[in-house]
């Protein structure tokens, strides 16, 4: 059986009594290249405060680069220069309302982040006021380009707290090449850290061009029992900030190697997507 983009995966071998063709089912492989799409899938839409569907800064409306930033007060979005297409930020104080097509980030200049309805109801942030809950966010989305032949990938985080350093009730990362998650920002969003387990390894090619080793990891959550957060699979976990609804995927990527006629093509994925929804106390 292959991924979705046709490259084959072999070697495969998992830890923890996870069998090959679990690893291989539909579905199971995160993005391999950069013609990939991430998992999780984002889930949220920009939208602009004069356009009915903003993917970019540019036809959202939003100010150009330079603009105020809210900071620790309003929230405004600002765009954020990119070599591909411009992206877009707003950082600030902010209003999440709950309306019949799911949640909605209202920023302070009439942007706003709409629930797609892509992420599963389970993980959509709670919101307790008829009128919206007053909320921090930190969103942000940028364009890397890979090559000029070869296109160019999107990179999109979310971060929705109970006001400027609060608890954290939302936050997603998705994109075809993030960073695992720092020790640090786990530790702030659970109350707790979290180790790293190895669950599966296997030998893949990323976009015909490029081929590596993956290995993919469970993680250990630090609380009284230990709970152990398994890779790329939604689970629900107690901690001492509260009980989060979570999809973790986890990826080190080793031993490349490129295919010498393959100057234009993509690069290589890695599948760090991440979800942690608080669920309403």
């Amino acid at each position: 059986m292959v991924p979705a983009d046709g490259a084959p995966v072999d070697g495969a071998s998992c830890t923890g009594g996870a069998p090959l063709a679990s690893l291989l089912a539909a579905g199971s492989i995160g993005p391999l290249s950069t013609w990939d799409s991430p998992r999780p899938g984002f889930g949220w839409t920009f939208v602009g405060p004069n356009a009915g569907d903003a993917g970019t800064a540019t036809d959202a409306g939003v100010p150009a680069p330079g603009a105020t930033d809210g900071g620790a007060g309003p929230a405004r979005c600002e765009a954020v220069p990119g070599t591909y297409q411009p992206g877009v930020s707003c950082r600030g104080g902010a209003q999440l309302q709950s309306r019949t097509t799911g949640p909605v980030v209202a920023f302070d200049d009439e942007s706003e982040l709409v629930w797609t309805g892509e992420l599963p109801p389970s993980a959509q942030p709670y919101v307790h006021q008829a009128a919206g809950d007053p909320v921090w966010v930190d969103y942000e989305k940028r364009w890397t380009t890979v090559c000029p032949f070869c296109g160019a990938y999107a990179t999109q985080t979310l971060e929705i707290r109970d006001g400027e350093g609060g608890k954290v009730r939302f936050y997603i990362q998705s994109g075809v090449v993030l960073p695992n998650l720092p020790d640090a920002q786990v530790t702030d969003l659970f109350g707790a850290p979290a180790s790293a387990l190895p669950a599966c390894s296997f030998h893949a090619v990323g976009g015909s061009c490029t081929t590596f080793d993956r290995t993919q990891y469970d993680h250990l959550l630090a609380t009284t029992p230990a709970q152990t957060i398994p890779d790329a699979s939604w689970s629900e976990v107690d901690s001492p900030n509260g009980k989060y609804e979570v999809f973790w995927a986890s990826s080190t990527e080793t031993n490349f190697q490129a295919s010498p006629n393959c100057e234009d093509g993509p690069g290589t994925a890695t599948d760090t997507g991440f979800v942690a929804t608080l669920l309403a106390p």
